[in-house]
């Protein structure tokens, strides 16, 4: 998979994660530790009294990607996320 933005670019391929600034060069990014999955965050939340480090916004912008990356596909074109987040 392959995300490009105005300051860089990022490519997930056979397992490894690089990144590319803008003019600069490929250079491969160490990953932090993974971190629990939202429903399991979401249970910890209401039995132990966690907080989630999961929050309303990242719902709602993964949800915005996840309708850019489906226009992309059915249009077979680029797409902005103001385009969707203003449709």
């Amino acid at each position: 998979m392959e995300l490009h933005g105005t300051k860089a670019s990022i490519l997930i391929e056979d397992g490894r994660v690089r990144q590319k600034p803008a003019g600069g060069e490929w250079e491969e990014v160490k990953l932090p530790e993974r971190l629990s999955m939202p429903m399991e965050q979401w249970a910890s939340a209401i039995e132990e009294g966690y907080q989630p480090s999961i929050g309303k916004r990242d719902a709602v912008l993964l949800t915005l990607i996840n309708e850019a990356a489906a226009e992309s596909h059915r249009s077979g074109c680029k797409v902005e996320l103001d385009n969707i987040r203003n449709a």
